[in-house]
């Protein structure tokens, strides 16, 4: 009877059975559309991204965070799965990271920049990574990425130089 009970639930319960099928039903619907952008997003060269979706009170930290900054620019997928968020304002949100995967915890494990658009959030995440074209983006959001972009430029720039620097302004050298 208990594992009946476990499998099948109790009254107005949902068992073990419903509560997997819910969450494969959903993420794999999730998925789907996610693919179907993923297509548009190749087709039409799009670099920069929305990430939309209702929270609600099981949204995990990481959604919370990414639906608060709403733009994502392609460059950024790599850092975000590492738990690292920028905001529009620079300020940089840390989200908890699950150990086993390296990942924010929901996520499933083998997302990776390449399929982070299918992925999203992971599990049972009812959100989207919608392509969106540069001109829907605020500018304001664009230029910011752009100098980020020039920075990281100059920064790579200073690895190859055999030049003292500290964060990309030469060390005045005394005789």
């Amino acid at each position: 009877q208990e594992l009946r009970d476990h499998l099948m639930g109790k009254e107005g319960g949902q068992g073990a059975f419903a509560r997997y099928a819910t969450t494969y039903a959903t993420t794999a619907l999730s998925q789907y559309t996610g693919q179907h952008n993923q297509l548009l997003t190749k087709d039409l060269g799009l670099e920069w991204f929305m990430y939309v979706g209702s929270n609600i009170e099981t949204t995990r930290e990481f959604c919370e965070v990414l639906t608060q900054k709403k733009w994502i620019h392609k460059s950024e997928i790599p850092t975000i799965l590492k738990g690292k968020i920028t905001m529009p304002d620079g300020e940089v949100v840390e989200v908890e990271i699950y150990d086993k995967t390296g990942l924010p915890k929901g996520m499933i494990a083998d997302t990776t920049p390449e399929n982070f658009q299918c992925n999203c959030g992971g599990w049972n995440c009812r959100h989207q990574l919608i392509p969106v074209a540069d001109a829907v983006v605020p500018k304001s959001v664009r230029d910011r990425m752009a100098l980020m972009q020039k920075l990281e430029e100059y920064h790579s720039i200073d690895g190859k130089l055999d030049i003292p620097t500290t964060k990309g302004k030469l060390f005045a050298a005394t005789p």
